[in-house]
Formats: structure tokens, sequence, C-alpha cells
């Protein structure tokens, strides 16, 4: 099981990608604090394995790829205090377009097979996911 805690900000008509959220910039995924995810047992994450704890979530956004970034920081305001040597994993993603606008930045996560779970981020027309692997 984990928890994911961030701030959800608002598209209110905005560019986002590109925008409000810059390209090839460390964001916090989300508003005001960095993004928290937290494991109650180990997991293993684009084949590296992440010990039970609490971690920062970060992305890079790409106009094509995105890439999802675990990192050992995760109490900081914005990525202000972000340090790229604490990256536990780093993981890269194609950037889906979505059908409709998402208002707010939403996460989901969904129980897959075989002990796998996928985690989903989604804002305005983008959606990009990650799969955690269950110890």
């Amino acid at each position: 099981m984990f928890i994911l805690i961030y701030g959800s900000p608002s598209v209110r008509g905005r560019s986002i990608w590109g925008g409000l959220v810059a390209y090839n910039e460390v964001w916090c995924t989300g508003a005001h604090k960095a993004t928290s995810i937290s494991f109650s047992k180990d997991v293993i994450i684009n084949g590296i394995k992440i010990k039970q704890g609490k971690y920062g979530l970060f992305t890079l956004q790409g106009e094509q790829e995105s890439i999802f970034i675990i990192n050992k920081m995760w109490d900081m305001h914005l990525a202000d205090d972000y340090n790229e040597k604490e990256d536990l994993v780093r993981i890269k993603v194609k950037n889906q377009k979505m059908d409709k606008l998402i208002e707010a930045l939403t996460f989901e996560v969904k129980d897959l097979k075989n002990g796998m779970s996928q985690v989903s981020m989604m804002w305005e027309n983008r959606l990009l996911s990650f799969d955690v692997k269950n110890q």
C-alpha cells in the first residue's frame, strides 16, 4: 500500500505544458509543496528496489515524453531544494493525450494483477503512468 500527498492546482484557462509547467525543468508535480509518495512495504519501480518509506515525487515534463523522479527528499517548498544526487529512480514515460479536460491535477492508483499497481497523473489533457511492483 502507498499514499500520495499533493497540492492540486487547477488549469483555470492557463497554458499548462510548456507554460505554467516549464519543459525540461524539475517540477514538484503539484502545488506549493513537493508531492510525496509513501510505501508501507518495499517496492520495485523500473527494476530498482525502493525501501519502505516516504519520498519526493517530481517530474521533468517534455513535449513527447516525461520523466517521473523518486527522490529521497520530500519535505520542501516546490522543488527549491531538489538535488539530483538524491534521486532513487527515474522513470521515462510517453505523454498520453486525453480527450477531455482534467481541470484539477489528479493522481489515481489502480491495483493490477500479480502484485502490480499503476500510478497515474492526469492534468489538463495529459496522462502519465508508471508501474509499481509490490514486494
